[in-house]
């Protein structure tokens, strides 16, 4: 899988459109500690899909109770940010 990283990243890390959960990779560089966290359309924080991330892993955000349409997961550290547009299906 694909993944998202904190440095200059590359590519989709989810597959879009997404049902029941989604399942993100991430790299983190050394030393850094990271957060993940999910925005509606109107940039309003919909929920923190994980924090104190270190390293390479895969988080698993929730889909349930959003509504169907499109959200933007940020990871992000001390140092900068990524985002990608995730669409939820239902």
């Amino acid at each position: 899988m694909p993944c998202l990283s904190s440095v200059a990243c590359s590519c989709p890390f989810v597959r879009s459109p997404a049902f029941g959960t989604a399942a993100i990779a991430y790299a983190v560089p050394v030393g850094r500690t990271a957060r993940l966290a999910a925005f509606d359309v109107d940039g309003r924080l919909v929920g923190e899909i994980a924090n104190r991330l270190t390293g390479t892993g895969r988080a698993t955000w929730n889909l349930a109770g959003l509504e169907a349409g499109a959200y933007f997961v940020r990871l992000s550290d001390e140092a900068s940010s990524e985002v990608t547009k995730v669409v939820v299906a239902k």
